[in-house]
């Protein structure tokens, strides 16, 4: 995972960068700011020109070059932006920006892979003097599945400021630790968010600022909160114009997987343009009488945006397991672990009558039972808005997919609330109480929700979502307003219509599904793959599904490959 590959498309996948290139060599890329190419996180590219079905073949797609000189893995997706003129060059660059697991940021020429002006085009995001470096999985709580360090875990945004050239701003989010520098000699531990200058990696906007709860950076002991926290999720960058107020950047937290305590989620935001202003946050769960988790971590896609039928922008993402008491009268009723989320710009929860601003499964307190362990989290994929032009008249939903092999469809503007009350023995707090053996089957108050894959690979833990599907604005066939892409874990890429005239819907079933994606005939994809589409417009033969594969052969090996699917 230390290495960058660059290839002859465009379009994005996490942990690699693809750039358009087609016959002469000449490199067409356009900039790619944010995880999954939009703040409503489709995932589509519909401004791909030069590949189409017809070329994107063996003579004409492949390697362009592989940068093997990063200090750590890359969790995070690289990011590129077009027309930079990189530390006062004449000749301006495609820049991609990659973030590693040592802290470090990275600007590479992407048409050859090289770190642009040497040593310049590198950055650790680190103070200077501090004696800290990135965090050693071993010295903070949980499992280590994160390895061997943690440093910039979740994907940068980028604020574009100017054109012509190309100029703005990059974020993002580094943890390290000071060996040795708290009270008694105890590590001590930060998450700083980082304002960075693209042209040369300078910082800016007031440079970087500690992310913590109040009174944080106050004594030599540091934070336990990043201790036990890790920054997974893709940051948001949202303008004045859908805040209705400052240039606001946003960063979700959850656990690290197998932490002590079970701390809970957490977002912060902060003014963008000037990072030293008083943040704001919200907590998933209140930490009142033992409350737990909730933990934001989808995977490692990014907090969504869109508009709700009433017209402005709220912030939408899932949550995973813990405890939940939104439907509780009784105050705080602040818990929301398991649930679709909807808050304000500015993290406020808005009540939209007549339905909450959440959505959770009716089944909630099942999934986060402790003893059996079910670990069945809501917000195992990162959610995405379909496009409300979709239809007509405009709809608003948002859909997801999570561990328990469902797919869910909410309105963006009343999600549905929780329907897991009553006196059923496995549903709400009557008597007898709630138990971990069965799951409540009261019906569900959200829009629409099925199993995505039932094949003979579904045991084990397989078919799970640990990732976000994609949406395309084009169609395949007659009567479709869209397409959805979807890959469970070790399942095949699914293509689902989406239209209005299902029923249920808006997502019909699946119409299509990959096959024989690696020579010897494995028709699934992996572990976890979020799927990209590039297209020109809506245009069919130009539509090209892209999507990371692990081939199972080489799987022993931890290699993968790029196929992409028509």
């Amino acid at each position: 995972m230390k290495r960058l590959w660059v290839m002859m498309t465009r379009s994005l996948l996490v942990g690699f960068l693809w750039a358009g290139m087609i016959g002469s060599g000449e490199l067409h890329a356009q900039s790619v700011t944010t995880w999954h190419n939009d703040i409503g996180r489709t995932g589509q590219n519909p401004n791909e020109t030069h590949l189409t079905q017809s070329n994107v073949t063996q003579n004409m797609f492949g390697r362009l070059c592989v940068n093997s000189a990063l200090d750590g893995k890359i969790y995070a997706q690289p990011l590129v932006v077009t027309d930079v003129l990189f530390q006062g060059q004449t000749t301006r660059k495609t820049i991609a920006y990659v973030v590693t697991q040592n802290d470090s940021v990275y600007a590479i020429d992407a048409t050859n892979c090289t770190i642009v002006s040497g040593r310049g085009g590198q950055k650790q995001l680190i103070p200077s003097g501090s004696g800290e470096g990135a965090v050693n999985c071993h010295h903070i709580p949980g499992n280590c599945l994160i390895n061997p360090t943690v440093g910039i875990l979740g994907t940068p945004v980028i604020e574009i400021t100017g054109t012509n050239p190309t100029t703005g701003t990059l974020y993002a989010v580094a943890e390290s630790e000071c060996p040795g520098c708290g009270q008694g000699g105890t590590n001590v531990f930060y998450h700083r968010l980082w304002a960075l200058d693209i042209t040369n990696l300078s910082e800016a906007n007031g440079g970087h600022v500690q992310i913590c709860p109040s009174g944080c950076g106050k004594d030599l002991t540091g934070s336990a909160f990043s201790s036990a926290h890790i920054q997974r999720p893709g940051l948001l960058f949202l303008d004045s114009t859908k805040t209705k107020g400052d240039n606001m950047v946003y960063a979700a937290f959850s656990m690290m997987d197998g932490a002590s305590g079970d701390p809970n989620g957490w977002i912060w935001a902060y003014n963008g343009h000037n990072l030293t202003t008083t943040p704001l946050s919200y907590e998933t769960t209140d930490g009142v009488n033992g409350k737990r988790r909730g933990g934001i971590w989808q995977g490692g896609a990014g907090l969504m945006s869109a508009k709700d039928a009433n017209g402005g922008y709220h912030i939408y993402f899932s949550t995973g397991d813990g405890d939940f008491d939104l439907d509780q009268p009784q105050s705080p009723n602040t818990d929301a672990a398991d649930s679709f989320l909807k808050l304000r710009p500015d993290l406020g929860a808005q009540t939209v009558s007549p339905q909450p601003f959440y959505f959770t499964p009716a089944d909630q307190f099942w999934r986060g039972c402790s003893n059996p362990f079910n670990d069945w989290d809501f917000g195992s994929g990162g959610t995405l808005a379909i496009p409300e032009s979709t239809f007509s008249p405009p709809q608003f939903f948002a859909l997801k997919a999570d561990k328990g092999n469902y797919l869910w469809v909410m309105d963006r503007t009343s999600p549905g609330g929780y329907n897991g009350g009553g006196t059923n023995p496995n549903c709400g707090t009557g008597t007898p109480p709630q138990n971990c053996a069965n799951k409540c089957l009261n019906p569900n108050n959200n829009t629409e929700s099925f199993q995505f894959s039932t094949g003979s690979n579904c045991t084990g833990g397989a078919c799970t979502a640990r990732s976000t599907p994609a949406f395309w604005s084009g169609t395949v066939s007659s009567g479709d307003q869209g397409e959805l892409y979807l890959a469970g874990t070790y399942d095949e890429l699914k293509r689902y219509p989406v239209s209005s005239s299902c029923n249920p819907g808006p997502v019909c079933s699946a119409a299509a599904a990959s096959t024989n994606v690696d020579p010897i005939g494995t028709t699934h994809l992996g572990y976890s793959a979020t799927p990209s589409v590039s297209s020109s417009g809506t245009t069919l033969n130009t539509g090209v599904v892209w999507a990371s594969s692990t081939w199972a052969e080489w799987a022993r090996r931890s290699s993968t490959r790029l196929r992409r699917t028509t």
